[in-house]
């Protein structure tokens, strides 16, 4: 089931929400209700996407390119994921040996009795359990390569989620040796990990009647 449209917020008002959100009472919230989990204070001037429906937050660069419909290209298990996607910003890749289509994206299953990274890739690798800021995830990786490109996933499953909500780093890029000498220049694998990486510790779940909804 798709997402709706959800709220994008500047952040000078996301970090009061983000504070209503985790201080319901004060707020005029239900704290009866659902429990909030707060994730990390995101730099100044990046915004803010809720969702009212999978019931989390999540901030991203001004930059990035938002798409609230998005919806992953391969069906795993049977089953669409959907979601939203934050694609690399132009600047970022200028230049580069990175694709447009590099992203990071946040999806959900619902009705997973265990939410774990293998419900959200076709052939996980690699799979673990990581314990940051607060979350629990499980990990697994994937990669392709074909026609020059090279595909590189890792998958985030916040383990205890319902619906089962995974934050997935899809890494395009091209074979820098196609090209002539001096044109572009190998991407910066390390600063986008770990810019992917900021973005995740931003998420932040969120109780059913307080998630931003406009």
């Amino acid at each position: 089931m798709a997402l709706p449209t959800a709220a994008r917020i500047d952040f000078a008002l996301g970090s009061l929400i983000g504070v209503c959100l985790f201080a319901l009472a004060s707020c005029g919230g239900d704290s009866s209700h659902a429990t909030s989990k707060p994730g990390a204070q995101p730099p100044a001037g990046w915004r803010a996407f809720g969702d009212a429906q999978t019931h989390f937050s999540i901030a991203y660069p001004e930059d990035w390119t938002v798409d609230s419909h998005y919806v992953y290209p391969m069906r795993i298990e049977g089953r669409e994921l959907h979601g939203v996607s934050f694609s690399v910003p132009e600047a970022m890749r200028a230049h580069t040996n990175l694709a447009a289509d590099t992203r990071l994206s946040v999806e959900s299953v619902s009705g997973a009795q265990v939410c774990e990274a293998r419900r959200f890739v076709d052939t996980p690798e690699n799979e673990l359990t990581e314990n940051d800021g607060g979350h629990t995830w499980s990990v697994a990786d994937s990669g392709d390569a074909g026609a020059g490109n090279f595909y590189d996933e890792t998958v985030y499953a916040l383990v205890g989620s319902q619906p089962c909500l995974a934050i997935r780093y899809f890494i395009h890029s091209t074979n820098i040796a196609n090209y002539d000498p001096g044109a572009v220049k190998q991407f910066d694998r390390g600063a986008l990990v770990t810019m992917f990486d900021r973005i995740r510790s931003t998420l932040t779940l969120t109780p059913a009647r307080d998630t931003p909804t406009d």
